[in-house]
């Protein structure tokens, strides 16, 4: 445990990147709030991440890091300068990025927080914490707050919470007045992303609103990043929609979001800043490396949207909707939307044990393999049912193909499935050079191993346990 706690201190906060994961840290920022009375509070961050933050009544100042379009830090000299004069007592790493880990080191501040995952970089800090990313069942959230375990903080509550701005209020306020039926509610569609994740398709939220509109029960407000090729749907008009596509400030944004009764997007810093304010929500989460139990929803009342699919690459850039997500249509965003109106009408709000849950149930893709015909019948039942309940299954009857001639195909089915939990009873070699391959060659989060058998006695919780069980 460090002693920070005599005369004022003050603490640099890092979280440089992209504004989702500003959002996140924000509960470490809370933490520290809560626990530390005499302590001075510095955020070190992106742009987008210093307009989120600006006015944040526990933040005193905001560093902003500037990047070029290659993602390099270009203004690093000026913040070395500016923090060796602010002569901090600690930094506290949250992106374990190069530049970030060196520039603590080089300004020498004397208690140095981050991670120790990284071997090249774990000797830029004075204190570590190992942080175990393959573990597929734990939220960014809990990543964060990891980091403040050296400081030995006694209250740890989890706190989320987004402030918004009293004259971006006053701003969507007065466009509702004058837009907006005062009788519906308001849903609104979030479009568009970083580049992390894959936006809702057009297509899509267009028919969405089609059938939503037939029903003249709700205001639809459409908004999202100007896009940067074409109008998108800037150029979409619709007499029962509200397009404020590009036409919103970071702030208003966050207003925008509190005001609505409903939130619809895809997984990225918007949809974080409406779980922190707990608005009932849908989240569009299709993206292998970005599974719901790493960055999903805090609300009471959410839906996700995450479908397995055959593909063979592992980021945003390259997917193909018409391919990848051709389940999605407006008339099932529809269905989850109703069904989401549902689960708020007969209150089946989320506790922590059942969020928790929820979250891993759309986040577990298992392979399960069979080399006996009969083991393969036998637990068809038990598999359908389980898939009833949501839980994505793959199960793969070998015939009578050798281990070694099978090795190639289960490493592919994974890659292109998704897979993160293979289970069956399979020889303890064949699994660790599957692992292996994928996590050293392929760097793709190794699945974990199961051999417990599927069984119709077993629900649907246990078969959570037990795959979290193997996480840890």
């Amino acid at each position: 445990m460090l002693c920070i706690m005599h005369e004022e201190r003050k603490i640099l906060i890092q979280r440089a990147d992209k504004l989702g994961d500003v959002v996140l840290s924000l509960p470490v920022l809370e933490s520290l709030a809560l626990n530390l009375n005499n302590v001075k509070l510095h955020y070190l961050t992106s742009k987008t991440g210093g307009e989120f933050l600006q006015g944040h009544p526990l933040v005193d100042k905001v560093l902003i890091a500037d990047f070029n379009d290659k993602g390099e830090f270009i203004n690093s000299k000026q913040i070395l300068k500016e923090i060796k004069k602010e002569k901090y007592h600690v930094y506290l790493s949250l992106w374990n990025n190069p530049s970030f880990a060196l520039l603590g080191f080089r300004a020498g501040i004397p208690v140095r927080i981050g991670d120790s995952s990284n071997l090249l970089l774990r000797w830029c800090y004075t204190v570590t914490v190992k942080q175990d990313w393959e573990d597929y069942t734990r939220h960014q959230i809990a990543f964060n707050m990891d980091l403040l375990k050296p400081l030995g903080l006694k209250k740890k509550d989890i706190i989320r919470r987004i402030f918004t701005s009293k004259k971006a209020n006053e701003s969507i306020n007065s466009f509702a007045a004058k837009m907006l039926s005062p009788s519906k509610k308001n849903i609104l569609i979030f479009s568009g992303t970083g580049g992390s994740n894959f936006p809702i398709p057009e297509d899509v939220i267009i028919q969405f609103i089609k059938i939503v509109q037939q029903r003249k029960k709700f205001n639809v407000i459409l908004c999202g990043p100007k896009p940067d090729e074409g109008l998108g749907l800037m150029d979409y008009k619709n007499e029962a929609v509200v397009n404020l596509t590009g036409k919103t400030t970071l702030k208003e944004l966050i207003s925008l979001i509190n005001f609505a009764d409903y939130y619809i997007g895809p997984d990225t810093g918007p949809t974080h800043i409406a779980s922190f304010l707990g608005k009932p929500m849908i989240c569009f989460s299709p993206i292998k490396p970005s599974p719901p139990s790493r960055w999903g929803s805090s609300s009471d009342f959410f839906k996700i949207i995450r479908k397995e699919y055959f593909c063979s690459h592992n980021s945003s850039q390259k997917c193909n909707p018409d391919k990848c997500f051709e389940y999605l249509d407006g008339r099932y965003l529809f269905n989850v939307f109703s069904e989401l109106l549902n689960q708020i009408s007969i209150c089946d709000k989320f506790d922590d044990k059942t969020r928790y849950d929820y979250l891993l149930l759309n986040s577990f893709r298992v392979l399960y393999i069979v080399q006996n015909k009969s083991e393969f019948a036998r637990s068809s039942e038990t598999i359908n049912a389980l898939r009833e309940e949501g839980l994505v299954i793959m199960p793969l009857f070998l015939h009578n193909k050798g281990w070694f001639s099978s090795l190639t195909s289960i490493i592919r089915i994974v890659l292109e499935k998704n897979i993160n939990i293979i289970q069956g009873n399979l020889p303890f070699w064949y699994v660790w050079i599957v692992r292996f391959y994928l996590g050293t060659v392929k760097q793709y989060i190794r699945p974990v191993y199961v051999k417990q058998k599927f069984h119709r006695y077993i629900k649907l919780s246990e078969y959570l346990e037990i795959y979290q069980d193997a996480w840890h």
